[in-house]
């Protein structure tokens, strides 16, 4: 037989390698959307939960949804570039109409259009988000108080009162539109990946969700707490470090407790023995993000149990809020690697 053609021989290699360049692009567009979806279900929930403060600081808090659902738009158009490029076999090729549509005929394009739907739903302004007034431990409605201030824009106005004692935080009964596009995001992990295809599937799909919204209850809420600590500590103000962490960490501890439960199910379902955990590469990248759960949430309850009782008696310990702040963003830092991990776990065969 003849030896191939040189051009032959060129094509083959530069299918090869926009395959890979595929197989990375979907990689880096699937660890954007995760984080986007994660940071986006976390500050919601921390702004309706753990978050007393200023006007502005709920604002900015609903923000980082805001931020979440952008980067959930940006994350699914690359990872849909991606896996056209890794069908086609050419990236010159990944954008043609019949490649799309193969690309979004299948449960991967119904994951596709529930990301586009939440990630549009989560751009609602968060300026005119309605708030309540926590004033001798009730909350008491906004539009209760005496004065009405539209300056933010047209839209729903927000009533503001002027003692500087106010706290405000989000009241997410009323965010309807917010709920309705982290449950699309959520469901949308349920139709791409292992989830989509293990058995049985009600139980992968119904962890998969579950492991989703806990993780971003706890990795996105650590988000938005660093960002208040650290704007509070720029402006001078009251840090109140130890009354914001005893509050989060009510939802934080549910949140832990149920990533491992969801993620050990889901696991079961994939794997087939026990030996796929150390002999496969799948297996041992999901015990690498294993180990770097435990380690974040290690840092956690070191920071429940030693440092926020230090920062209740600063004259124990004057250093305790700097600690506080930097554990915590090593904390993010480490989940951010785990979620990391789960990009490449989700595409990744056993």
């Amino acid at each position: 037989s003849l030896p191939p053609r040189a051009f032959e021989t060129s094509r083959a290699s530069v299918s090869s390698s926009d395959g890979d360049a595929g197989e990375w692009i979907s990689s880096v567009g699937r660890w954007a959307t995760m984080t986007g979806a994660l940071i986006a279900i976390g500050a919601f929930v921390f702004a309706g939960t753990s978050l007393v403060g200023s006007l502005p600081e709920v604002r900015n808090a609903v923000r980082w949804v805001r931020r979440g659902g952008l980067l959930v738009l940006v994350g699914t158009l690359v990872e849909v570039i991606g896996a056209a490029t890794t069908l086609a076999g050419s990236l010159s090729q990944a954008l043609s109409p019949s490649t799309l549509v193969d690309v979004l005929a299948t449960s991967f394009g119904v994951a596709v259009l529930l990301r586009i739907a939440g990630g549009v739903a989560l751009l609602h302004d968060p300026r005119m988000a309605p708030a309540s007034l926590v004033s001798g431990g009730a909350a008491v409605p906004v539009a209760a108080q005496s004065r009405t201030s539209d300056a933010d824009g047209p839209g729903p106005a927000v009533t503001v009162d002027d003692r500087s004692a106010d706290r405000y935080h989000l009241d997410i009964k009323q965010e309807w539109m917010e709920i309705a596009g982290i449950a699309a995001i959520a469901l949308s992990f349920a139709f791409v990946g292992h989830s989509a295809t293990a058995d049985p599937g009600v139980l992968a799909r119904g962890s998969s969700i579950i492991h989703v919204l806990a993780a971003g209850v706890w990795f996105g809420g650590l988000i938005v707490m660093v960002d208040l600590l650290i704007r509070r500590r720029q402006a001078g103000s009251q840090l109140e470090a130890a009354a914001t962490i005893l509050r989060f960490s009510r939802s934080a501890v549910v949140a832990v407790v149920v990533v491992a439960g969801a993620g050990l199910a889901l696991a079961w379902t994939i794997i087939d023995e026990p030996s796929d955990l150390v002999s496969t590469a799948w297996g041992r990248l999901l015990l690498l993000k294993m180990a770097l759960v435990a380690v974040a949430a290690i840092m956690g309850g070191y920071n429940h149990f030693r440092v926020v009782p230090l920062i209740e008696n600063p004259r124990e310990d004057s250093g305790a809020p700097a600690r506080l702040r930097r554990i915590v963003t090593a904390e993010v830092l480490v989940l951010t690697g785990a979620v990391a991990v789960t990009a490449v776990l989700v595409a990744l065969t056993i």
